[in-house]
């Protein structure tokens, strides 16, 4: 066998090793985007959440690196609750840097004043049961109207309702929790509030709910629990940044724009023992 020249030698022995470390570089490499549905699957797949109340199967996690549209539909949509004044739009939502941004602006559009946003997981997640785990900021000012909420399922009617988590602007230290039952002939609302002593900065808002009873949790303290006309059917989530309306009133000449609720994720878990 003839022998290469020395120099040869070493020179082909160091093209070797960089084309073995450029493959073997090359097979390591895992997009952002394949890594990010590797961890959430994982987290999907192994996270059981034990807890005093019981033991929690997480079966949804949205840390908002991309929105997943086979969950989340973003509203597009003029007609509002409570005389509020906001148009939703498709523009008023961002997702950018593993965070949800809706965003409220003064603007005229489609005869309304100020335009915001809103995400819900109508006619695609249903939530019959459960433990809903919210970590978000938001915006001070008069007139703004940040919620985080659930309505039934089917359609139809607008109670039962839980607001999970709700806050109007002009006093934004202030969280209200809420059951919303019964009929428009008869209607009922049990509520507390809870006040925030760092309210500008982001807090995880939980409601866990069984058959017969709804807990209501702020960074994992129990804050509110309520046994009146608890939801016995499914249910879809509703996040929103609303403007003005009978409750918080109309936006005034301090109120700076734009405003916005900033949400970290949402975790949707299943009781072991309930649910269908």
């Amino acid at each position: 066998m003839k022998r290469l020249p020395s120099v040869t030698f070493i020179t082909l022995i160091i093209i070797i090793f960089l084309l073995n470390n450029s493959s073997t570089s090359r097979g390591s490499i895992i997009s952002p985007s394949s890594k990010k549905e590797e961890m959430t699957m994982e987290k999907v797949q192994k996270e059981l959440l034990v807890t005093s109340t019981g033991k929690w199967k997480l079966i949804y996690y949205e840390d908002f690196h991309l929105l997943d549209s086979n969950i989340w539909t973003v509203v597009e949509r003029g007609n509002n609750y409570n005389n509020e004044l906001q148009f939703y739009r498709k523009e008023n939502v961002e997702v950018s840097d593993g965070s949800l941004r809706l965003v409220a602006r003064e603007e005229n559009y489609k005869k309304h004043k100020y335009t915001s946003g809103q995400i819900n997981t109508k006619d695609k997640l249903k939530i019959h049961y459960g433990k809903i785990d919210i970590r978000l900021k938001y915006t001070e000012g008069k007139g703004l109207f940040p919620a985080v909420w659930l309505l039934p399922s089917n359609n139809k009617k607008n109670l039962p309702e839980i607001d999970i988590f709700e806050s109007i602007g002009q006093d934004p230290a202030k969280v209200y929790m809420v059951n919303h039952y019964g009929n428009r002939k008869n209607y009922s609302s049990d509520y507390e509030e809870f006040i925030l002593k760092d309210y500008k900065n982001y807090h995880t808002y939980t409601l866990e709910w069984d058959e017969k009873e709804l807990r209501w949790y702020i960074d994992n303290e129990l804050r509110f629990s309520n046994k009146n006309g608890v939801p016995q059917e499914p249910m879809y989530l509703i996040l929103n940044l609303a403007v003005g309306g009978n409750w918080p009133g109309n936006p005034n000449k301090h109120t700076l724009f734009p405003a916005s609720m900033n949400v970290d994720y949402v975790k949707i878990y299943k009781s072991n023992n309930q649910g269908d």
